[in-house]
C-alpha cells in the first residue's frame, strides 16, 4: 500500500478535547483526499465516538492519555484510537435495540455503521480500536 502520510495526536483523555481532535481529523481527511463531506463526516464521527469511549470508560475515575493515529493511504484512511486503560471485549457489545431507546451505548454501533472495517485489540501495553474507510 502506498502511504500518503501518517499523523499522530496524543492528548489527555479529556472530554473537552474530543471535538477539536475529531474536527482536526476531518480537516486532514478532506485536504488529503478531497473527498465529499459525507465521507469526512463519517471519519470525524467515528473518531469522536471512539475518543468519547476512551474518556468515559478506559480510565474509570482516573486520568490517562488517548492517542489518535491516522494512516492516510492511497485509497483509504486507517484510524487507530489508543488508550492505556482497561480494555473491553467488543464481541460482548450488543447493537442497541431500536424499540428500547437509551441514552448512550451507541458508540461502537455508530462506528461499525459509518466505517468499512472495525477491529479492537486489547493488548498488554495498550488497547487500540482500528477502523478504516475507503475514500475516492
Amino acid at each position: 500500500m502506498f502511504t500518503v502520510a501518517d499523523v499522530v495526536l496524543r492528548a489527555p483523555a479529556d472530554v473537552r478535547l474530543v471535538t477539536p481532535i475529531s474536527r482536526f481529523v476531518r480537516e486532514v481527511v478532506e485536504r488529503v483526499f478531497g473527498c465529499c463531506q459525507e465521507d469526512s463526516f463519517d471519519v470525524m464521527l467515528a473518531v469522536q465516538e471512539a475518543c468519547t469511549n476512551v474518556v468515559k470508560h478506559a480510565y474509570g475515575d482516573g486520568s490517562g492519555d488517548m492517542e489518535v493515529r491516522l494512516h492516510l493511504l492511497k485509497d483509504k484512511v486507517v484510524v487507530e484510537v489508543r488508550d492505556w486503560g482497561k480494555g473491553f471485549n467488543m464481541d460482548c457489545i450488543k447493537d442497541p435495540d431500536p424499540s428500547c431507546p437509551q441514552e448512550g451505548g451507541y458508540g461502537i454501533f455508530i462506528i461499525k455503521r459509518v466505517m468499512d472495517k472495525v477491529e479492537y485489540i486489547k493488548g498488554r501495553e495498550f488497547n487500540v480500536l482500528v477502523f478504516e474507510k475507503r475514500l475516492p
